[in-house]
């Protein structure tokens, strides 16, 4: 479609705004949108500097202030409302699969050019060097400790793809706030666009799961699936496994005479881009992102631990933390405390909660909200379990408050896409009982023949009960029984590798087999793992879905690699529960 022109001058006026914009591609949306022929090189190259998922969302609002015809001020707010959302240090936008694999292949290259050269002969220097590579590019550097294991990570390639695909996504998902269409009105936590993209990421990890397995040094083989389907990456294997911690932290503050506290805390209001009953721009958004306003809760949650510290309290809690309507996150908190204790934790929250603009309209009674819950009324865990379900899987929660009228089950899936795209950590308990070594034990089949190691393993791998584990741990306190390893990805890299666990110098082998991933067509893939379990039989088919299965809890029970409805919500934990084929193993 060419322009039309009413004279000689206007035609070559906007020749020469052609070659001013390099000759952008002047699509017909953009000739249907902007009425001057002399603007369109503008709006075309203005646009090819932004994700196309977000042009027709601009050019309808471009539409819209030119109602009388485009003019400068039109221009004016597409160049700085564009800059706004999209501006920032980093790759661009736009960028191809491809561009991105070759920008990667090259600074990896380079990275192994300088190191090689010894230019660079001190650790500071190298890591400051690192630093600054790093934010040349617009990405962080590793955040590991050891500078061997900064050093493996910027001269590989597949890590520089990772954090530049990262990085973009991020950037892209902070425009779409900017651009407003992330709300209730629009996309719900996270754009369509990005939940899209998550949509696409999951679907190719589901391809590999499919497509890989495990094998051991015996022969024997799993199918990595099987082994994700059974583990706590499976959204309903992690909300029972969730349901029981949170149900054994409860017992036990019982037990040792704390009280409970439920605890909501939010961000500044000028950390939301919209207004929840109006769906309007915040005019006090300082374009704070998802993940800034995580760490903003982080950092002050460690300021009111430090000053936990400092009073004598000792607190036990279960933290979440999920998105407003607008992707800005915030804080749900089951907390147990000392009743003397409890008017001075209130104090402290609050204080840490409305630190920063304490004094904005409504802060006092949406910034902190405490309520002290009563036993006699109802249960602890009854207060965040719905929390927990709401962000895991939204099996029988009903409507989702922040939507229109949304069920839960069908808003859990943008609640993931945002947790992920924003690498934010939805669920944290207190470090109270580490439960990786709950999750050690209960990859035993039968009763360690080490005394001391009984009574835990009696509550964690033949009753599920995390409470008396957590007597147990009081008691008699285990630890990881870790063995320095290689890496299996990075050669140069030493790392901890879990053999088992440890009680009065006494060890318990919980990893026997030496396991490593392939393709179902024979190939290995370069990585392994040290397994987890004990008499695994050779049958794949045997061995589908039973690794690492739980205890009933709370509305599941597995049997023959199944769920079925429980036969009754406070079924004791028993060794019936728990799913038994033989020459099977638990795998995590």
């Amino acid at each position: 479609m060419q322009p039309q022109f009413n004279s000689d001058l206007d035609k070559r006026a906007y020749a020469k705004q052609m070659r001013m914009w390099h000759q952008p591609n002047v699509t017909p949306e953009v000739i249907a949108a902007v009425n001057e022929p002399l603007y369109r090189p503008f709006v075309a190259s203005t646009l090819a500097k932004v994700p196309v998922e977000f042009h027709p969302t601009i050019l309808t609002e471009y539409v819209a202030r030119s109602i009388d015809g485009a003019n400068q001020q039109t221009n004016t707010w597409l160049r700085e409302s564009t800059e706004e959302a999209f501006a920032g240090a980093g790759f661009s936008l736009t960028a191809s699969d491809d561009e991105i694999s070759r920008y990667a292949d090259n600074q990896a290259d380079m990275v192994r050019s300088i190191l090689a050269s010894q230019l660079l002969t001190t650790p500071e220097a190298i890591l400051g060097w690192i630093e600054s590579v790093c934010n040349s590019a617009g990405i962080n550097a590793p955040k590991q400790n050891k500078l061997m294991s900064k050093i493996e990570r910027v001269r590989d390639a597949k890590w520089w793809r990772r954090s530049i695909s990262r990085q973009i996504m991020q950037r892209r998902e902070a425009g779409a706030i900017k651009m407003g269409l992330v709300n209730s009105r629009k996309g719900l936590y996270i754009s369509d666009h990005g939940l899209e993209r998550q949509r696409q990421r999951n679907k190719r990890s589901r391809d590999w799961l499919q497509g890989s397995e495990m094998v051991n040094e015996l022969g024997e083989a799993i199918a990595l699936e099987d082994i994700f389907n059974a583990g706590v990456s499976n959204p309903k294997v992690r909300f029972v496994e969730m349901a029981i911690r949170a149900k054994g932290y409860e017992f036990y503050a019982k037990q040792i005479g704390y009280i409970g506290l439920f605890l909501t805390t939010t961000c500044p209001s000028r950390m939301h881009e919209r207004h929840r009953k109006t769906g309007r721009h915040n005019k006090k958004y300082d374009n704070t992102t998802p993940k800034q306003a995580h760490q903003y809760l982080c950092h002050q949650w460690v300021k009111a631990r430090a000053a936990f510290k400092r009073e004598g309290i000792e607190p036990l809690f279960i933290r979440i933390a999920e998105p407003h309507h607008d992707a800005t996150p915030h804080w749900h908190m089951l907390v147990f405390v000392k009743p003397e204790h409890q008017e001075k934790l209130i104090e402290i929250m609050r204080h840490y909660a409305l630190e920063h603009d304490g004094n904005e309209r409504g802060a006092k009674e949406t910034r902190f909200e405490v309520k002290t819950i009563d036993p006699n009324k109802g249960s602890a865990v009854g207060y965040i379990i719905k929390y927990i379900g709401k962000n895991i899987d939204g099996t029988g929660m009903g409507l989702d408050y922040e939507s229109d009228g949304q069920d839960v089950t069908t808003t859990v899936e943008r609640v993931t896409a945002w947790a992920r795209l924003w690498g934010i950590r939805q669920f944290q308990f207190s470090e109270h009982c580490p439960v990786t070594i709950y999750r050690e034990l209960r990859k035993i089949r039968t009763m360690p023949t080490i005394e001391a190691m009984q009574p835990h393993w009696t509550a964690a791998s033949e009753k599920g009960d995390f409470h008396g584990f957590i007597n147990a741990m009081t008691i008699a306190p285990m630890k990881l029984w870790t063995e320095p390893q290689p890496s299996s990805r990075y050669q140069d890299e030493v790392i901890d590798a879990i053999r088992g666990i440890e009680l009065n110098g006494e060890r318990l082998e919980t990893r026997v087999h030496t396991w490593v991933l392939r393709k179902k067509d024979g190939l290995i893939v370069p990585w392994t793992s040290v397994n987890n379990c004990t008499e695994l039989g050779v049958n794949r088919q045997k061995n589908k879905a039973v690794y690492g299965a739980y205890h009933t809890q709370n509305g599941f029970e597995e049997f023959k690699g199944k769920y079925k409805e429980p036969k009754n919500a406070n079924d004791n934990y028993t060794n019936e529960n728990r799913l038994q084929v033989e020459g099977s193993s638990h795998v995590q």
